[in-house]
C-alpha cells in the first residue's frame, strides 16, 4: 500500500533537495510501480517532472491529483501551488 511507498519518496525528496533531478526521476519509476494512484506519489511524480523542465507530464499527473483529490480544498490547494 502506500506506506511502502515512504522510503521511496524520501529519497525523491532528498535528490530534489540536492539538485539531481534525474536521479530523482529515475527513483520514481519504484513509485509509479508501487502506487501509481496514491497522491503522494503523484504531486512527488509532479515535482520531478517541473524539476526536469517536463510541463506536459506535470500538468497530466497534477490533473490526475485534481480528479482524486475529490474537491478536498486542502488537496486542491496544493496541487495550485504547484502549478503556479
Amino acid at each position: 500500500g502506500p506506506d511502502n511507498v515512504q522510503p521511496a519518496l524520501k529519497l525523491v525528496e532528498f535528490q530534489l533537495r540536492n539538485n539531481q533531478p534525474a536521479a530523482a526521476k529515475e527513483s520514481t519509476k519504484f513509485l509509479t510501480a508501487k502506487a501509481p494512484d496514491a497522491l503522494p506519489v503523484l504531486f512527488m511524480l509532479a515535482r520531478v517532472n517541473l524539476a526536469n523542465s517536463e510541463l506536459v507530464p506535470a500538468r497530466a499527473n497534477l490533473s490526475r491529483a485534481a480528479t482524486l483529490a475529490n474537491q478536498n480544498p486542502t488537496l486542491l490547494l496544493k496541487i495550485a501551488m504547484l502549478q503556479s
